[in-house]
C-alpha cells in the first residue's frame, strides 16, 4: 500500500548504513532545486535510522541524496499526510511509559512486550496512531529495535539500530491496536525507553499511519555481498 492521491508528506524511517566516510543523506521533493539542509549527518561505518517527514513532488515522490562518501541506504514508509483522509494529531507533555532500566527488566532477545498507550498521558482510548521517542541503552550485542501495531505481524523494518553498548535513539509514528503497540528487541540484552509526544486521532488536518512496507533498499535485500552501493552525489 502506498501514500494516498492526496498526500502532501510521508513519514520515513531513512536507516543510512556502512558509509565509506562522513557523509549525510538528506530526504527531500523530488524537485529540481535541493535544498542545502541535511537530515542526518553520519560518520564512517556508522548505522542509524532517523525518522524524517519530507513534503511530496507533485508526483508523490521524494528524492534521496547522498553528500559525499558512498553508503547504502533503507527507507521505510509508516504514514502519510493528507487533506482529505486520515486523523489529526494532539501534541501531549513528553511522558516516559516504560523505562526498563528503573524496573530492572530489561529486553531479553528477540523479544516483543505489548505496551498500553491509549487512556495513559493524555492519549486517548480511540487514538489510532503514536508518536514517540524511542531509546534502546546498555545492549549487550549489536542490534535492532521495531516498534508496530499490537496484534499484527511483526515488520521486517526496523526503528532503531545500535551497536553493543550504544546509545541509540529515533522518533517513531505507529499505529495502534486498541490503543496498544508492541515493542521488539533483537539485542541479546537491552534497555528500553518510550516516552510519548502526540497522537493523531479525530477529523481535521489529516495523517494515516502505514504498515511498514520497505520503499528504498541499497544494495536490495536479495543481493550479492559485493552489490554496488549508492555513490556519493547520487541521487534518484
Amino acid at each position: 500500500a502506498g501514500p494516498h492521491r492526496g498526500a502532501a508528506g510521508v513519514a520515513l524511517p531513512r536507516t543510512v548504513t556502512a558509509p565509506r566516510g562522513p557523509t549525510s543523506l538528506p530526504v527531500d521533493p523530488a524537485d529540481p532545486a535541493r535544498p542545502g539542509t541535511y537530515s542526518r549527518n553520519r560518520a564512517r561505518d556508522q548505522v542509524h535510522a532517523t525518522l524524517v517527514v519530507p513534503k511530496l513532488s507533485a508526483d508523490g515522490s521524494v528524492s534521496v541524496y547522498n553528500a559525499a562518501a558512498t553508503s547504502d541506504a533503507v527507507l521505510d514508509v509508516v504514514g502519510y499526510f493528507s487533506t482529505t483522509t486520515g486523523s489529526t494529531y494532539t501534541p501531549v507533555t513528553p511522558a516516559r511509559l516504560v523505562d526498563t532500566r528503573t524496573t530492572k527488566t530489561p529486553y531479553g532477545h528477540g523479544e516483543i512486550r505489548t505496551l498500553q498507550v491509549g487512556g495513559h498521558v493524555g492519549v486517548p482510548n480511540d487514538a489510532t496512531a503514536v508518536v514517540a521517542n524511542v531509546k534502546v541503552t546498555n545492549a549487550a550485542s549489536q542490534g535492532l529495535a521495531t516498534v508496530f501495531p499490537a496484534g499484527t505481524s511483526r515488520p521486517s523494518t526496523s526503528t532503531l539500530n545500535f551497536a553493543r553498548g550504544e546509545i541509540a535513539t529515533n522518533r517513531v509514528v505507529t499505529g495502534l491496536s486498541n490503543g496498544r503497540p508492541s515493542i521488539y528487541s533483537q539485542a541479546t540484552r537491552a534497555d528500553v525507553i518510550f516516552a510519548v509526544v502526540g497522537y493523531f486521532g479525530g477529523s481535521g488536518r489529516r495523517s494515516r499511519p502505514l504498515p511498514p512496507p520497505r520503499a528504498l533498499a541499497t544494495p536490495p535485500p536479495n543481493a550479492a555481498a559485493n552489490a554496488t552501493p549508492r555513490p556519493a552525489g547520487a541521487a534518484p
